[in-house]
């Protein structure tokens, strides 16, 4: 549906949404300063809102990603730690 540098909105990380956000508000902004229909703007403004959606789910999947990795971590700290002390 949406496409950023020749990718789909499903397909990119959180930066890479906040990029695609920032064009879009460039583009509602010009619209609004060249007086384009009242149609384009709110077309724009949902595309902005799609984006911004997606930008909360590609944070919230990257904060995700880092307790699985922090959680990961401790407990292989934990086995080497129990390792270590069997001997």
């Amino acid at each position: 549906m949406l496409n950023y540098n020749d990718k789909q909105l499903e397909e990119l990380d959180f930066n890479e949404c906040i990029e695609f956000e920032k064009s879009l508000l460039k583009k509602v902004l010009n619209a609004s300063r060249a007086g384009m229909s009242d149609t384009i703007i709110e077309q724009l403004n949902f595309y902005l809102s799609v984006v911004r959606q997606y930008k909360r789910e590609a944070a919230q999947r990257e904060i995700d990603e880092l307790k699985k990795d922090a959680a990961t971590s401790a407990v292989l700290r934990g086995k080497t730690t129990a390792i270590g002390a069997q001997r």
